[in-house]
């Protein structure tokens, strides 16, 4: 089942078709997606730099894990010793915040107290996708999706839903190309449907396939019984990010100023572009314009 997932994914995007979509969020049960973590993601390594200098204009970090390329070689420039870490003209750090300021704290141009900052937190998230077969979810009952009120916002004397999702997406429904690919896989009456978890205030979701069975069951009216599920996949994002208070983006303003004077470094990332794939899309582009133009050509 991951193979064909991921084949339906590799052959969506050589249709050109391939843009970011919601709906791949069902290809993760290929095993492709990678959550946040706290030392950060580059290309699906981790990175757990914990320094980096500057030297004759060229900046290095020590990283852990497979390298970006075959071992002796980086993309731009050169590897120190051949198996030494990377060395690059150009770098733009794009991984969480912590990660980033680990290794800004090593840069000697910038000051301590440009990383002197505290990101904050936000409620643990967690996203339950399953694909299973379902006659019942053809007539798509609740259409594409739906959100789901908290407790606490329930009218006076009314019913409190009882599911713990606080929203569900029918993927199949809401990207038809999704659907369309999975029954191309797997024939009829098949359908990929997302849950999510995590509200601010509120421990760390706790999900597992009855618990979102129930949710589906209490949300749709369908039942998919546990023999239907073709597959399942839960992925947690344990480090999100809060909305973004004007202090921060103060915060995170300046820094960008004080790196502005370090020549052919950048960092990105929702931390600092803020949230929101179109605004950390159109940060990076910024960032990485800003290293191939005529100052960081």
């Amino acid at each position: 089942m991951a193979g064909d997932l991921q084949e339906a994914r590799v052959g969506h995007a050589a249709a050109g078709g391939g843009v970011a979509h919601e709906g791949q969020d069902v290809l993760g049960l290929a095993g492709t997606a990678v959550g946040q973590q706290e030392d950060g993601v580059v290309r699906g390594q981790r990175v757990g730099g914990r320094q980096a200098g500057r030297d004759a204009g060229r900046i290095g970090a020590e990283v852990s894990g497979q390298a970006c390329g075959p071992v002796g070689t980086a993309r731009g420039g050169r590897a120190l010793g051949g198996a030494g870490p990377p060395v690059t003209d150009r770098v733009i750090l794009a991984c969480s915040a912590g990660a980033a300021l680990r290794l800004l704290r090593g840069v000697p141009a910038l000051p301590a107290s440009a990383t002197d900052l505290t990101v904050p937190v936000g409620a643990p998230v967690a996203r339950f996708t399953l694909v299973a077969r379902v006659p019942g979810l053809n007539g798509e009952p609740v259409g594409s999706g739906l959100l789901v009120a908290p407790a606490e916002q329930a009218t006076s004397g009314g019913a409190v839903c009882p599911a713990r999702a606080k929203a569900l997406s029918h993927l199949s429904a809401k990207w038809p190309w999704v659907g369309a690919e999975l029954r191309a896989l797997h024939g009829p009456d098949i359908h990929a449907l997302r849950l999510s978890y995590g509200r601010p205030g509120q421990p760390r979701p706790e999900v597992g396939l009855s618990v979102a069975l129930d949710d589906v069951a209490a949300l749709t009216g369908v039942r998919i019984e546990p023999g239907d599920v073709v597959d399942h996949m839960l992925v947690r994002w344990d480090g999100t990010l809060p909305p973004v208070t004007p202090a921060h983006r103060e915060r995170t303003e300046r820094l960008e100023e004080q790196l502005a004077m370090v020549s052919g470094l950048e960092v990105t990332g929702a931390w600092v572009a803020g949230t929101g794939i179109a605004a950390v899309v159109e940060h990076a582009r910024a960032a990485a314009g800003r290293l191939v133009g005529p100052h960081g050509a």
